[in-house]
């Protein structure tokens, strides 16, 4: 998006935050920039763009090399398994070089088990659980008093 942009069927001018935030020091081009834009539209408003997020877009909220590793030991097949997991430390070998590494092994583990798409809240929900009671001690009641 270009930091300053005119909408003429909704008489606004809309910037950016980056844009606003220079054009609010006189001394910079931003500001001569607004000024100039102002006085060719007096009766436009100003306002800040905003980015829309789509919020049926799934984030995977945990979905870590943890999780990955964990879903292999629990859900693959034991005779798949040793596979499964030479193949995961491929894809973190290979994406060393890269400088998004996680969002490509995340975009492979998806596309390997794409059953986490339609399953990932329970399934996430389950080690969340897992790891709570693997934290507590035995006798946790005894070691307080």
């Amino acid at each position: 998006m270009r930091p300053l942009t005119i909408d003429f069927v909704n008489h606004r001018i809309v910037m950016t935050r980056a844009f606003a935030k220079k054009a609010s020091d006189p001394s910079t081009k931003e500001y001569r920039e607004l000024k100039e834009t102002l006085s060719t539209f007096p009766t436009f408003t100003v306002e800040h763009h905003t980015i829309k997020k789509n919020s049926n877009k799934e984030s995977y909220k945990g979905l870590n090399y943890d999780f990955m590793i964990e879903y292999i030991n629990r859900y693959v097949a034991e005779s798949k398994r040793e596979k499964a997991m030479a193949d995961l430390e491929e894809q973190m070998f290979l994406t060393k070089c890269h400088s998004k590494k996680f969002p490509s092994v995340r975009k492979w583990f998806l596309e390997t088990y794409p059953e986490i798409d339609s399953n990932y809240g329970k399934i996430a929900t389950e080690f969340e659980e897992r790891k709570a009671t693997e934290l507590t001690f035995p006798n946790e009641e005894s070691a307080v008093a």
